[in-house]
C-alpha cells in the first residue's frame, strides 16, 4: 500500500547538493514524489512509497549528505495525496 509524507528538512540543506543527494536516494529506494528549497532555508520533501521504504528513506536522509548537516525532519502523513510518478527536484 502507498502512503504519501510530507518531510520538512532543517539544518544546513541548501547550497551543498542535499536536493541532488534526496533525489539519487529516491530513485534507489523506488520513491516517488519532489524535493524543494523553502524560502526559510529548509527543504520539503514529498515522499511517496510503501511504509517501509519511507521509514528507510528518513533514516538515510538524517544521515545527510557529505556536505550537508540535518538537524531535524518533521514528517506529516497526507491523507489525500496526488499521484507521482518519478522523483524529481523542483
Amino acid at each position: 500500500m502507498m502512503v504519501t509524507w510530507e518531510m520538512t528538512v532543517r539544518g544546513r540543506v541548501q547550497g551543498v547538493g542535499f536536493r541532488w543527494f534526496v533525489k539519487r536516494l529516491a530513485d534507489a529506494l523506488g520513491v516517488s514524489g519532489y524535493v524543494r528549497n523553502l524560502p526559510d532555508s529548509s527543504v520539503i520533501i514529498i515522499g511517496q512509497a510503501s511504509q517501509p521504504i519511507l521509514h528507510s528513506f528518513v533514516d538515510q536522509i538524517k544521515l545527510g549528505s557529505r556536505r550537508s548537516t540535518v538537524l531535524s525532519i518533521d514528517v506529516l502523513p497526507l491523507e489525500h495525496a496526488s499521484e507521482y510518478y518519478g522523483f524529481e527536484i523542483r
